[in-house]
């Protein structure tokens, strides 16, 4: 039997050990780890997280290429700016995050929830996502160009003039989400919408088409 779309959680350790990332020198933090504190601006390594915690902490701008998150609860937490390109992440809950300008692409997701999050101008061309949810979150001018998506729905979110070209959707939702300016929706079929969606997401495909609704012209 198919398995749900519904994001498997997070499995965190009953007992975890504080760490501060002001003290840490490399991106190895461990296993049953909560993490929190600010990241040294010359940090320049991918992190790795299991069955932990990261909360309220600042990660702005840091370059952390090929970090990977497993069983990783993520709140609070500013990201704006960060180079996360070709991350892994795998039972991870991101809630109340700042990732504004961060950058994403290239990277593995499953089993991912972002929720109220803030995901404006995010880079998240050419991921490959599977049972990944965006909750209430903004996502202004996002770029998911070229992503490849399975189970994946986007919730109450803000799309607008966020670029979905050239993506692969496959049980697609966007339910309750702003779709105003939104580029490449042709890719997205077929995807579930509500029914107030409907007008706004044919005239974005009667758009692409060519077609103009216009009053009748005699020249």
């Amino acid at each position: 039997m198919a398995r749900s779309d519904r994001p498997t959680p997070p499995r965190i350790a009953e007992s975890l050990e504080p760490l501060d990332l002001s003290e840490v020198a490399d991106g190895d933090l461990g296993e049953g780890v909560l993490i929190t504190g600010h990241l040294r601006p010359s940090f320049d390594d991918a992190l790795q997280v299991s069955a932990g915690r990261i909360e309220n902490a600042s990660l702005v701008g840091a370059s952390l290429v090929g970090s990977r998150f497993v069983d990783t609860v993520i709140q609070g937490c500013d990201f704006s700016g960060a180079d996360l390109e070709s991350t892994a992440m795998t039972r991870v809950e991101i809630r109340g995050c700042r990732l504004s300008g961060a950058r994403l692409a290239q990277s593995r997701m499953r089993d991912v929830r972002f929720i109220d999050c803030q995901l404006d101008t995010i880079i998240l061309r050419h991921v490959q996502g599977e049972f990944v949810r965006f909750e209430q979150c903004r996502l202004v001018g996002a770029e998911f160009i070229g992503a490849t998506l399975k189970g994946v729905a986007l919730w109450d979110c803000n799309l607008v003039d966020a670029d979905m070209s050239q993506v692969s959707l496959e049980r697609g939702q966007l339910h309750g989400s702003s779709l105003d300016g939104l580029k490449g929706a042709s890719s997205l079929v077929p995807v579930a919408i509500d029914d107030d969606q409907a007008p706004v997401f044919a005239s974005l495909l009667l758009a692409m088409l060519g077609v103009e609704v216009t009053a009748r012209l005699d020249p």
